[in-house]
């Protein structure tokens, strides 16, 4: 197990972030609110980080750094 870089704590996994585009129909019914057909839409993500799960810290931005680090 890696130590993380900013914290030094072991760790044996990263937190995944990236913000994403969702789509759903959208309905109020007798003052319940239910998203119904929800989708990720399949666009590129801008932002993306892998952060110690200690620390919250980011630590990379690319999957490839990131798995290179686990390995």
């Amino acid at each position: 197990m890696p130590n993380c870089p900013k914290c030094g704590d072991l760790i044996d996994h990263l937190v995944y972030w990236a913000y994403e585009l969702r789509r759903a129909d959208f309905y109020v019914t007798r003052g319940k609110v239910n998203y119904d057909k929800a989708e990720t839409a399949d666009v590129d993500v801008d932002s993306i980080d892998y952060d110690c799960p200690k620390c919250d810290e980011t630590l990379f931005h690319s999957e490839e750094d990131a798995k290179k680090f686990l390995s």
